[in-house]
């Protein structure tokens, strides 16, 4: 029984060399695409200037909450980004805020 399984873990060893010209370059080729996203966007991250935002309410508030909460989602609505070269080539990426 453990002569099976090390023949068949030859066997599969030997396969996987034999087709690796086949799956090497699909496997590099995914990890460099990942590798080029992190290191474009990093640029990308770090050449933005980030700032702090205070929002004070009044303290006669004759509005509801439901008024704030519009303002404050209205700043999630940001246009998104719709180019290819500028999401892969420059690693733009759709602002957040917190």
């Amino acid at each position: 029984m453990e002569a099976f399984f090390i023949e068949l873990l030859t066997d599969i060893f030997r396969l996987s060399i034999q087709m690796a010209p086949y799956w090497l370059p699909l496997a590099s080729g995914f990890i460099l695409w990942r590798l080029w996203l992190f290191y474009v966007r990093a640029q990308h991250l770090s050449a933005i200037q980030w700032t702090s935002l205070e929002i004070r309410l009044a303290r006669e508030m004759t509005k509801t909450p439901l008024a704030m909460e519009l303002v404050l989602n209205a700043f999630y609505q940001r246009g998104t980004i719709s180019t290819f070269i500028q999401r892969y080539w420059y690693g733009n990426l759709r602002p957040w805020f917190s």
